[in-house]
């Protein structure tokens, strides 16, 4: 695929670990640590993982949304899909979505 999802026989182990970083979330963390961990769900579903063969996109959005109000309360604001699209081809991908969930936030 374009993206170099995760051959089959990854997705288990992949997926394990991801849940045990999910499990570690804390609450009530700043926006560098709340985008970080938006960065590992995205990246993990969807953009890297690709768990499912259809609906990644939208399950990553989903637990995003419910990891984001976990950790600070408030849901994230993504990226539009364009940028959020162009952090899989990224040299740096967690700089590139940094900077792309900076400019959605209209952070800077």
């Amino acid at each position: 695929s374009r993206y170099g999802y995760l051959p089959h026989s990854q997705i288990g182990s992949h997926c394990a670990a991801f849940i045990e970083r999910l499990r570690a979330v804390p609450r009530g963390a700043s926006w560098p640590a709340v985008c970080t961990a938006m960065f590992d769900v995205h990246w993990c579903i969807n953009l890297k993982g690709h768990y499912f063969s259809d609906g990644c996109g939208r399950t990553a959005t989903v637990i995003g949304g419910w990891v984001s109000d976990w950790m600070s309360g408030d849901l994230f604001v993504l990226p539009a899909r364009s940028q959020y699209l162009e952090v899989a081809d990224a040299e740096n991908p967690l700089e590139r979505w940094t900077r792309a969930c900076r400019e959605a936030a209209d952070l800077g």
